[in-house]
């Protein structure tokens, strides 16, 4: 079956909600998460909150724009285990309550994981007052 329609389209029996895209996307975004910590045990610390993002380029090869919307919204979370005075190791999950796009009633969201290990180089020392 060839695609009249490139790589985007739809089947006709199922209706809009059988959308196909062939070919890559990317989305790049400046993401700036505003988020509560909890530190339990002084060796875990658990957040949460809102995560607000602007998209400032896409790049692909399927020659289509899926996401038209630049602005998203959505939820991020994690957890970070301290393993030592300066360092940490953080598991985070984020998705979006904001669908890219208007074309279609398919939800297409942003969601990542990520895998960070953090390491502190400077470190202001408190110092006690005589």
């Amino acid at each position: 079956n060839q695609n009249p329609y490139g790589g985007y389209g739809y089947n006709q029996y199922n209706g809009p909600s059988a959308i196909w895209i062939e070919g890559d996307e990317s989305f790049h975004y400046f993401s700036l998460p505003v988020l509560a910590s909890v530190t339990m045990f002084k060796l875990i610390d658990i957040y949460a909150g809102l995560e607000f993002g602007y998209k400032f380029i896409t790049s692909g090869n399927s020659g289509y724009i899926i996401a038209e919307k630049s602005s998203a919204t959505g939820v991020s979370a994690g957890i970070a285990v301290h393993l030592g005075q300066n360092t940490k190791l953080d598991l985070r999950y984020s998705t979006d309550f904001t669908n890219l796009t208007d074309i279609t009633t398919i939800k297409i969201k942003n969601q990542s994981f990520g895998f960070i290990v953090q390491q502190t180089l400077f470190r202001k020392q408190a110092t006690a007052k005589p």
